[in-house]
C-alpha cells in the first residue's frame, strides 16, 4: 500500500512504516536467517522462506505464523531449503516459492501446495525466480545457466540455453512488459536475458 516495507533481519520479520521509520509489527518464527519475504496481492499475508528450509505463512495483522510449509515435503521427498517467494499476480493468496532443488511449488495462503513445476532438463537446483506480472509464466535460472519457465496454465516446463555469464546468480526480476529479465550476481554484474 505504498506506507509499509517488509524486510528480514536475522530469523525475524519486521514491518516499518515508510514516513515514520518506526517498527510496525514483528514476525518471529523462524528457526534460521530469514531469505526471502513477501505480502500477498491483498496484503493480508506474508510469506517468508529460511535456511531453516521452510516457508512460513503469517497473518499481516496479528503477525502470527498461520502455516509451516515444507515444500516437497507433501510428496514424501527429502525437503530442499525454500530460499525466495514472490506474490503470484492475478491470485490475493497463492504464492510462487523456489526451493534449492529443480522445483518451484505454487503454495495457497493456507498452506496447501497447489502445483508443483520441476525443470524438465538436467538442473540440480534453482537459484533464483521471478513470476511475469500478468502470472502466466514462472521463470528460474539454474546454477548450469539454463533459464526455465513454467506455464502456469498448462504446467508445461521448458529449458532455454540463456548462457547468463558471472559468478553465482543470487536473484532476478522481469520487466513488467518486455520479455526481458535481470539476474545479480555474487561478482556484482546485472546480466540482462532478452526473448
Amino acid at each position: 500500500d505504498d506506507t509499509q516495507v517488509l524486510v528480514g533481519f536475522g530469523s525475524v520479520l519486521r514491518i516499518y512504516g515508510l514516513h515514520s521509520g518506526s517498527m510496525l509489527k514483528e514476525f518471529q518464527g523462524h528457526a534460521a536467517p530469514v531469505s526471502s519475504a513477501v505480502f500477498s496481492t491483498d496484503m493480508s499475508r506474508v510469506v517468508s522462506t529460511s535456511d531453516d528450509g521452510c516457508a512460513r505463512i503469517w497473518d499481516t495483522a496479528s503477525a502470527s505464523c498461520v502455516h509451516s510449509v515444507v515444500p516437497g515435503a507433501e510428496k514424501g521427498l527429502s525437503a530442499p531449503a525454500a530460499h525466495s517467494a514472490t506474490a503470484l499476480p492475478g491470485s490475493p493468496s497463492d504464492f510462487v516459492v523456489f526451493t534449492k532443488s529443480p522445483s518451484a511449488y505454487i503454495i495457497s495462503a493456507d498452506g496447501a501446495v497447489r502445483r508443483t513445476f520441476s525443470a524438465t532438463s538436467a538442473c540440480s537446483e534453482l537459484l533464483a525466480g521471478a513470476v511475469t506480472a500478468n502470472g502466466r509464466y514462472i521463470l528460474a535460472v539454474s546454477g548450469s545457466s539454463q533459464l526455465h519457465y513454467f506455464d502456469t496454465e498448462t504446467g508445461a516446463a521448458h529449458a532455454i540455453e540463456a548462457a547468463i555469464p558471472g559468478s553465482e546468480i543470487l536473484g532476478m526480476a522481469v520487466h513488467p512488459k518486455l520479455s526481458i529479465a535481470a539476474f545479480f550476481s555474487r561478482d556484482r554484474r546485472i546480466p540482462i536475458w532478452s526473448a
